[in-house]
């Protein structure tokens, strides 16, 4: 009886070495999803990036369009003062 118990307490701790084996080769496997999912990340933060740019590029021209349509405004608003003054002295001055 002696003999069998023996063998059986050596034998448990390279049951327990299979048993860990078995879980890093899950914890691999677990691993190699993971990065994988990272990879996946990357290339979302590359799109991000570059669709950035492209805001920030839009938003150049942008700024330049309102620019450009200031300057259309007050010419417009100085085009307004003259045709009020022309309205003004083209008035007969017997019908207010």
């Amino acid at each position: 009886m002696i003999l069998l118990a023996v063998p059986r307490a050596l034998l448990a701790p390279l049951r327990a070495v299979a048993s860990i084996e078995r879980e890093m080769r899950g914890l691999r496997g677990d691993i190699r999803d993971v990065l994988g999912a990272v990879e996946g990340l990357r290339d979302d933060v590359r799109s991000l990036q570059g669709g950035v740019g492209r805001i920030g590029n839009a938003t150049v021209s942008l700024e330049s369009k309102v620019d450009d349509l200031s300057v259309h405004i007050d010419a417009l608003g100085a085009l307004a003062t003259r045709f009020g003054r022309f309205g003004g002295r083209r008035r007969d001055p017997e019908h207010p």
